[in-house]
Order: C-alpha cells, then structure tokens, then sequence
C-alpha cells in the first residue's frame, strides 16, 4: 500500500505519494523515472526508496513552474529564460525547499531536516 500526505503548492492542494513497484508500474507504465508531477491532478508520485531532498526539489519545481502559464509561449529568447528562472527562484525556491522537505518529512519519517529548517527559516526570511 502507498504512502500519501497532502500540502499546498501555491494555495492549492497538493497530493504526494510513495507508490510501490507495482503501484508505480500500473498508473505510469514503463516510466523509468523515480518520481512524477502532475499538474493536471496535482499530485507527485514517488516510486518506494525515492522521497529524497533531491527528487522532491525536481518535481516541486515541475509543479510551481505550472503556474508561471508560459504555455502560449512560442519562443523564449535565452535573455528572458534567465529573467524567468531568476524571478522563479526568487519567489518560489524557499518554498520548494520547505515543501520538500515536508514531503520527506511526511512520507519518510525523517523529522530532523524539517525541525532545523523551521529554525533557522525566520532568520532566511528577514
């Protein structure tokens, strides 16, 4: 059986799961990848073992990069992709980070990344 949390992505809900092997298998098919974002439904599923910092960081930007609506986009000079990324990472890396590692947190048991981020994250915000 998988293993779900919730949380708000850019004030919506958010579903995450650790599916198994199977699980993963039957709703993805041969997707070799360890994780997925889905911005239609609003869920990121994992295959078991990769709730990581690193993998969650990747796919949470897949999902707040859907709200940058760029989907009309023709063309993207490279001057303005860089202009984007910096205004993505401006206001929405902190983010990412603390949603990752709630979803660590949550789908893994692994408190203490998430305990030392609450403490020093007013300092980061001042």
């Amino acid at each position: 059986m998988s293993k779900k949390c919730t949380l708000s992505i850019n004030g919506e809900k958010w579903k995450c799961h650790i599916l198994t092997n199977d699980e993963y298998k039957f709703k993805h098919g041969e997707n070799t990848s360890k994780a997925v974002c889905d911005d239609d439904e609003n869920e990121i599923d994992f295959t078991e073992g990769s709730a990581d910092l690193k993998t969650a960081i990747h796919e949470l930007t897949h999902a707040y990069q859907s709200y940058l609506c760029l989907e009309d986009t023709n063309t993207i000079g490279l001057d303005d992709f860089f202009e984007i990324q910096a205004t993505f990472n401006q206001k929405y890396l902190l983010n990412i980070l603390e949603s990752a590692l709630i979803i660590k947190s949550k789908l893994t048991g692994e408190k203490k990344a998430l305990n030392e981020w609450m403490k020093i994250k007013k300092y980061l915000l001042e």
